[in-house]
């Protein structure tokens, strides 16, 4: 089990977006869902973030890669872990199926499974990156709550 310090909620009340370079603390929380009935691991910021998405891609058997979602107030992240290159989708509030997928070599034919959090993920081989640009992708996303440049991206819907 992994054991994330939090931090102290009013400390971080009114802390703007403009830290420039700095990391961004987050005042709205960031749940991580990494394991079926698993209570969430709750980052207070996006670097803390990413030091725990490393850990479990760490710990993770690369046969059976595995697929966590980053929870944000109004956004769904869902990262593969365990396998490199890998994958990042994001899905915007009201969840209608609509999501961004990180796109690799648009030729690259074949799917790959991920698993976990109750379910089985098949993600397209075109939507795999490096780990180290999904990662980063993550912690941009969760700093300025855009797209990260350093990948394309694809807009697509969910089928059925």
């Amino acid at each position: 089990m992994l054991t994330i310090s939090g931090a102290d909620p009013e400390r971080l009340a009114g802390v703007r977006e403009d830290l420039g370079p700095l990391e961004m603390l987050v005042s709205e929380q960031i749940d991580l869902y990494h394991a079926e009935g698993a209570p969430p691991v709750r980052c207070s910021s996006s670097m803390e973030l990413v030091e725990v998405l490393e850990e479990i891609h760490r710990r993770c058997d690369p046969e059976y890669p595995v697929c966590v979602v980053v929870a944000l107030p109004r956004h769904n992240l869902c990262v593969g872990l365990g396998a490199d290159p890998t994958f990042v989708r994001i899905h915007a509030a009201p969840y209608t199926g609509e999501y961004y997928t990180s796109v690799g070599d648009p030729g690259v034919q074949g799917t790959r499974e991920f698993y976990g959090c109750g379910e089985q993920t098949r993600v397209e081989s075109s939507s795999l990156v490096p780990l180290a640009d999904v990662l980063e992708a993550v912690r941009h996303f969760v700093e300025h709550g855009r797209r990260s440049r350093r990948l394309r991206w694809e807009r697509r819907r969910s089928a059925g």
